[in-house]
């Protein structure tokens, strides 16, 4: 059987690392009156593209526990399916990741950050090993960097192994990469990625 690289979950970092203070409320009087409440507050769910009317906006990181003096983030996970970029991420991730969604700005203090909003998205198959395997199919995201699912199974951020090398290569923190691959199968003739949900 052929080898495939891994998938992995992108995960924010909250135990060292700040998050960003934004909340759909925050731009939700901007969304076009096509929109309901729902909607726009399902936007990543429902894949919506935001580019069209996405405010100015500023904000800064957010840091719960004073305390704990957590870091500021390179990169983070906004929303379970948007990427947030620092000015420095964004520069060295930019062309990897600038076909894969929509590229909005957001100054995050005095800096210009981007969070990105993946639009790109991957089918969920179920595998035929047992009932509590699902899968990816292998051909459609073996060479994309980033995608996410819509699934309730396995909603999230996803990406392969060239994204996680680029990102630690690069230095950047602010995620954690957790690989949900247990195996590889052949379902209805199709090589699939398999992950089995933490019960």
């Amino acid at each position: 059987m052929k080898d495939f690289d891994p998938i992995f979950q992108l995960v924010p970092d909250y135990d060292s690392f700040c998050e960003i203070d934004l909340e759909v409320s925050d731009f939700i009087q901007h969304f076009p009156d096509e929109f309901s409440y729902q909607d726009a507050n399902c936007f990543d769910q429902l894949n919506l593209s935001l580019a069209s009317f996405w405010p100015a906006m500023k904000t800064d990181m957010f840091e719960p526990n004073p305390k704990a003096k957590r870091l500021m983030p390179d990169i983070s996970v906004w929303r379970n399916s948007c990427l947030l970029l620092s000015p420095n991420a964004y520069r060295y991730l930019y062309e990897a990741l600038k076909s894969y969604g929509e590229l909005l700005p957001i100054w995050v203090g005095e800096q210009k950050w981007i969070i990105l909003n993946c639009l790109t998205t991957a089918s969920l198959l179920k595998g035929n090993v047992s009932s509590n395997e699902w899968a990816f199919n292998s051909s459609e995201v073996a060479n994309k960097y980033i995608f996410k699912c819509l699934e309730p199974e396995l909603a999230g951020l996803f990406c392969t192994k060239k994204l996680k090398v680029m990102v630690e290569s690069y230095g950047l923190r602010g995620i954690r990469f957790e690989n949900t691959v247990i195996d590889f199968i052949s379902s209805t003739e199709k090589n699939c990625v398999v992950r089995q949900p933490q019960i």
